[in-house]
């Protein structure tokens, strides 16, 4: 009797020990799932994870990122903007961009931005953008993140080569962004406005991911536009409104950032009554040291 005791006394020792192990080495894999393969990969809060929207997050003190955005862009039944109203056109869109944060609060960017695509185009002329980030609101103590933005650009809503060309255009963003869970969810509000003549638009730019791993995130990105400029609608004929969005992923490896996005894009001033819909392409590398 003591002998089956012993048995089965150590069967049962045997057996939790079995499955300490196995929790244990399940808890382990779950925790490089979650972390990707290594913990400094993880995807910060303020790291760039969207292509057109941005978080209200800034930057750690006294770091900084540089990167490159690019698209490509495929328009169907013809577009404005010079093109003029055939079966279509493709256009590309580069963007270099510099940012540094002094404090945990305040960040400057600069960028160059150089293409054929926007409206209005700058037809492959270098446009500067500077802007200023400052956050008011901190997830951790008001539930999610909010900044304040004002973006100077050197080219705003005409071309240089214009006729009558603006001298550029000041825009002011409202950006806002939350955590939940696996979720991270970003909305930005922006209005422009011309230096120099009545041109003016506001955008409405949404997106939301989900962490499949710390160091990976997949999700939907998205922008719609509209010019506020004319007086009582449109009078040439062309849609005055834009939107632009698609399915994205963000990858961190080490110190780099990859992002890619594929979906669809309507651009401002294609003809009334067609879709003017089009394939758009988006991939964004950032460099965080």
């Amino acid at each position: 009797m003591s002998v089956r005791i012993s048995t089965l006394a150590s069967c049962v020792a045997f057996a939790l020990a079995s499955a300490t192990a196995f929790a244990q080495t399940y808890a382990h894999q779950e925790n490089l799932s979650a972390q990707g393969p290594s913990g400094s990969w993880t995807l910060k809060n303020n790291d760039r994870i969207f292509l057109i929207s941005q978080q209200a997050d800034t930057m750690e003190p006294m770091s900084f990122r540089v990167g490159t955005m690019d698209q490509l862009q495929t328009v169907q039944a013809g577009a404005g903007n010079g093109f003029g109203s055939g079966a279509g056109y493709s256009g590309y869109y580069t963007d270099f961009f510099a940012e540094f944060a002094p404090t945990r609060w305040l960040q400057f960017g600069l960028t160059m931005n150089y293409g054929s695509l926007g409206d209005p185009a700058t037809i492959n002329l270098p446009a500067p953008t500077a802007y200023v980030k400052a956050q008011f609101l901190r997830q951790e103590t008001a539930g999610f993140n909010m900044a304040g933005a004002v973006n100077v650009k050197k080219i705003g809503f005409s071309r240089p080569t214009d006729l009558n060309p603006n001298d550029g255009e000041l825009e002011g963003w409202l950006l806002a962004d939350k955590r939940i869970g696996r979720f991270v969810l970003a909305a930005n509000g922006v209005f422009g406005k011309s230096f120099s003549a009545p041109d003016s638009d506001v955008e409405l730019k949404l997106s939301a991911g989900y962490y499949l791993l710390r160091n990976l995130v997949v999700g939907l990105d998205s922008m719609t536009r509209y010019d506020t400029s004319f007086d009582g609608g449109p009078h040439d004929g062309t849609r005055y409104s834009e939107f632009t969005g698609g399915g994205m992923v963000t990858w961190k490896v080490q110190d780099f950032t990859l992002s890619a996005l594929a979906g669809l894009a309507a651009p401002m001033h294609t003809p009334v009554g067609v879709s003017g819909l089009g394939a758009t392409g988006m991939v964004q590398l950032t460099y965080t040291p």
